[in-house]
């Protein structure tokens, strides 16, 4: 699957894909997860305020979330550059002893040419 914002803009048919809109939304739901509902809706009055009405960018969205509860989302931007779905491996293991239980989960995703992340 290709990014969300792709580099370049070679044909209009690009931005009307599955991709754009099952990936695009996830990564809008995954925002709202990390901001909680109240920082999701302050992220989104402010975008409203700026931006109704007007063409606007992935950036605009997410600055909109950065500015209205005072977070840095540089990390997060990636979600819309990276092609690709990543893979998640989930171990767990359980100390008898001490009664514990610990859950360690990783991340991984294809390279996306180009990039160097």
């Amino acid at each position: 699957a290709h990014p969300v914002r792709p580099d370049s803009y070679i044909e209009i048919n690009n931005f009307y894909t599955t991709t754009v809109y099952n990936k695009g939304a996830e990564v809008v739901r995954m925002m709202h997860t990390m901001l909680g509902e109240a920082g999701f809706r302050r992220g989104m009055d402010l975008y409203f305020k700026r931006h109704d009405g007007q063409a606007v960018t992935c950036d605009d969205f997410v600055n909109a979330m950065e500015d209205a509860n005072g977070v840095d989302l540089k990390q997060f931007r990636r979600w819309y550059a990276q092609a690709g779905t990543p893979v998640i491996k989930a171990s767990d293991a359980y100390d008898e002893i001490s009664q514990t239980y610990q859950l360690t989960l990783s991340q991984h995703c294809d390279k996306t040419p180009g990039q160097d992340h």
